[in-house]
């Protein structure tokens, strides 16, 4: 029996988290209400309250263009990193090869090494190869820090599933074709969109890689950067509370996802 007593060093250690998340949380609870200040600086508590600097977001076509631009690469890079990914995830799982171990550490190595040494290779590879500024040059980045995340997810929910049932699909006349995509990617569908969601956002909101190689075509954030250090405004903070936003929507859903994977 797990003794559940509050005693006093557990609540000063409940205290403390929570002091902790208040801390992590609190420019959230600034920069929302800044986002519909009235003001033309960045103002904390407004004054009044306001839509102005959302309708000059949506007014503004460099903003605009940055999110359409952003949107287009994170979408590119979810649909060829599950096809990379989810092949590659169930090789490693169901299969038993020399070598198995080196591989699954190559698909991995981009979330151990820094962002910013990916960043000088790949830009010093583009710019021999003239991709600077390429949608398609942008993607193939992305790619390259997306897929870990959906390897891992994907391998997570592949050990999960009772291996019988690809056995039986087989005894019963299915090739491995058919039996993936009649038997194993129904089961695995809620873990590949928790994933697929995770790299979505992953991209989205990479800025490092993004800035050395995007050219002039900005992303989102790389857009967001630029205003940081030349001027700061409201509307800096109503893309920013647009940016929560949609990561807490992604997130929930990830979760949502997440848990009928596991159901």
């Amino acid at each position: 029996m797990v003794n559940k007593k509050l005693t006093l060093p557990r609540f000063l250690l409940y205290i403390f988290c929570a002091l902790i998340l208040l801390f992590i949380a609190l420019p959230i609870f600034v920069v929302i209400p800044i986002s519909f200040s009235s003001a033309s600086y960045l103002r904390f508590p407004p004054e009044s309250l306001s839509l102005k600097w959302y309708i000059e977001l949506c007014n503004d076509p460099t903003y605009l263009a940055a999110i359409v631009y952003s949107f287009q690469v994170a979408l590119l890079t979810v649909l060829l990193s599950l096809l990379i990914g989810v092949p590659a995830s169930y090789a490693l799982v169901r299969s038993e090869f020399k070598g198995k171990n080196l591989i699954t550490s190559f698909f991995i190595s981009p979330m151990i090494i820094s962002h910013i040494i990916i960043s000088i290779s790949i830009y010093k590879m583009y710019a021999e190869m003239h991709l600077i500024g390429s949608i398609w040059g942008m993607t193939i980045a992305h790619i390259v820090i997306v897929t870990p995340f959906i390897v891992l997810n994907t391998s997570s929910v592949l050990r999960g599933l009772d291996i019988n049932l690809e056995r039986a699909a087989q005894i019963l006349g299915a090739n491995r074709l058919t039996m993936f995509f009649k038997v194993i990617l129904p089961l695995i569908r809620p873990g590949l969109l928790a994933g697929s969601l995770l790299a979505f956002i992953i991209s989205f909101d990479e800025l490092v890689i993004s800035m050395f190689i995007c050219g002039t075509k900005r992303t989102l954030p790389v857009r967001i950067w630029e205003d940081i250090r030349l001027e700061l405004t409201p509307t800096l903070a109503a893309v920013s509370t647009v940016l929560i936003c949609i990561s807490m929507i992604a997130f929930y859903l990830t979760t949502f996802f997440q848990k009928k994977t596991e159901i």
